[in-house]
């Protein structure tokens, strides 16, 4: 498929995974837990393929993909709908919480013997003719409907690090894994509706440059990259989306390790991947790490999907190996198709369906034992391993607990109140953009529409055209005020004396190709006004001088007349005598 399915196709919910949800809600009396809960009601998220019964079911029943299609069928306009692709031979050899049906070789109670070497020819029939086969062939009924794909999660990884392992490393699962995957893709391809991704681990286990060399020259080998749209990473896991580093940054883990001060965003680390030489401390840049070994083997234009489901919180986990059930995780990114890297990353999406379990605990909520328990989902870090937690049921299965705490974590209790009115909206951090919870829960503010009525589902970053708008007005404000000041003292004759600081080249004829010289106008209008003042101080001088005269005048005919009275006196006094 030669352009981004998720870009112009509105995305299909499914209608049982919306039960889950309205039934989860009678599990709590928080009102703000419930409304965090209603805002996912109309949340996308994949459908499991990991049964052969799953692909077709009862009449009218969206839980099968056969159901699913014709559902989506029905739409005027049919949206897009996401399948995984998960029932290989020996499938998850390494773990065994999701131990498939499928088998190369039987042990006597039907379960699968991992460590029988041989050819799984046996397997690999089954696998094509009772799996991949009918999946083509309800996709060619509902060829209207356009559906993505995503291969075999964890094959091909499990085959570039666990080749030690017994259960990973003999012939047996070797074959049903390249085999089985390069006809699934082979055969699936060739449905017009349908794009492929096939799965590529996450940055916490393919991160390092050897693992992801290796994974890359994989794909390279058997051919498939030719037929499929790309790949996706972090299905079903915790790996933080994170913020991406610029391209020239890499070798990431080179640059993040310089002595710098405090690290930049994008150098966030919390599962400290970064110290042991990995560029794979979050998603976003494991797959740019990843797109260039890919055009290394040979692999161009690599597009990629991240799971977002349940990857909010990136400091939850004690041991960031844990992958079962972690206790602390919190919703991820709203599945949209606007992402931070859009020549490479065509979505963010929830690939693991949050409230399934990912394996079960070593005992079951009613007593039993688990028979598919695997020991990661007894560890510190998963619920269900404290006294007084709930049980986890087997993988796959609806896991009450697990959905609430989701919905619970502070960021989205947070969010939740203020679209409940009962708070005002809290103020964002400045690096908000590269936190994985903020965008996630802002969303909550504007529960998704339905399907029916969308595209695609609102961007995360959607919000952020506001301030953006308000800090361009803001600028534009300054602007104006300062050009507003600068004139006002040019005009109160400051551009002589800031001209005389170099602020103000030449005479002020630079403000403008049809400005006058605003400078050399003042000064001249400034010299008029001297010379106006010099003249009235000439005049009142003038004035000063007569006034003076005058008054000596008069100071003169007052001693004359004074001496005229003193004669007169004496000679008056001369006859007396």
């Amino acid at each position: 498929m030669p352009s981004n399915p998720f870009k112009h196709n509105a995305f299909y919910v499914n209608p049982t995974y919306r039960q889950h949800i309205r039934s989860t809600k009678e599990h709590s009396d928080d009102p703000v837990i419930q409304a965090a809960l209603e805002s996912l009601i109309n949340v996308p998220s994949a459908y499991w393929l990991d049964t052969k019964e799953r692909l077709t079911g009862a009449a009218g029943s969206t839980d099968n993909l056969e159901g699913i299609l014709a559902d989506a069928a029905s739409f005027p306009t049919p949206p897009l709908c996401v399948f995984i692709v998960y029932d290989l031979p020996n499938r998850d050899c390494k773990a065994l919480a999701s131990n498939g049906e499928i088998c190369c070789t039987y042990h006597a109670d039907g379960t699968c013997d991992y460590e029988t070497a041989g050819d799984c020819q046996r397997g690999l029939a089954e696998y094509k003719s009772e799996y991949i086969d009918p999946m083509r062939a309800i996709l060619e009924r509902y060829t209207k409907v356009p559906v993505v794909l995503i291969v075999e999660p964890d094959s091909l990884p499990n085959l570039v690090t666990n080749q030690a392992d017994a259960r990973c490393g003999n012939p047996a699962t070797n074959r049903a894994y390249r085999e089985g995957v390069k006809y699934a893709v082979n055969t699936l391809s060739s449905v017009s509706s349908v794009s492929l991704y096939l799965d590529a681990a996450h940055g916490g286990w393919l991160g390092w440059p050897v693992q992801a060399g290796k994974f890359a020259r994989l794909v390279a080998e058997l051919g498939v990259h030719t037929s499929i749209r790309g790949y996706s990473t972090n299905v079903a896991n915790y790996q933080p989306l994170g913020s991406a580093c610029p391209p020239e940054n890499f070798p990431l883990h080179q640059h993040c390790r310089q002595d710098q001060g405090e690290a930049p965003p994008c150098c966030r680390d919390a599962c400290k991947l970064i110290e042991s030489t990995s560029d794979g401390n979050n998603e976003l840049n494991y797959v740019q790490m990843l797109a260039n070994h890919l055009r290394a083997a040979g692999v161009a234009t690599p597009h990629f999907v991240i799971d977002t489901g349940r990857n909010g919180v990136d400091d939850m986990r004690a041991d960031c190996s844990n992958w079962c059930n972690i206790r602390g995780a919190g919703l991820g990114l709203w599945p949209t198709a606007d992402t931070a890297l859009p020549e490479l990353v065509d979505a963010y999406f929830w690939l693991k369906t949050p409230g399934e379990s990912d394996g079960c605990t070593s005992h079951l909520a009613d007593g039993s034992t688990c028979s598919r328990y695997d020991g990661f989902c007894g560890s510190a870090d998963s619920l269900g391993s404290r006294a007084g937690e709930p049980r986890a049921p087997e993988a796959g299965q609806w896991f009450t607990e697990q959905v609430l705490q989701l919905a619970s974590h502070e960021h989205i209790r947070a969010q939740t109140r203020v679209a409940l009115g009962l708070v005002r909206p809290p103020r964002p951090p400045p690096h908000a953009q590269s936190m994985a919870p903020m965008h996630a829960t802002t969303t909550l503010r504007s529960p998704p529409p339905p399907v029916a009525a969308q595209q695609s589902l609102p961007s995360a970053n959607g919000n952020a055209s506001v301030p953006v708008l308000l800090l361009v007005l803001l600028l534009l404000t300054v602007l104006v005020l300062a050009i507003l000041v600068l004139w006002l003292l040019c005009c109160r004759g400051w551009c002589r004396r800031f001209r005389g600081l170099k602020l103000l080249p030449g005479d002020g004829s630079d403000l403008g190709p049809d400005t006058p010289g605003l400078c050399a106008a003042t000064e001249s209008l400034e010299s008029a006004e001297l010379a106006v003042a010099q003249a009235e101080l000439r005049v009142k001088r003038a004035e000063l001088a007569a006034a003076r005269a005058r008054i000596a005048a008069q100071q003169e005919s007052t001693d004359a007349a004074a001496a005229s009275a003193r004669e007169q006196a004496s000679m008056e006094a001369e006859i007396l005598d």
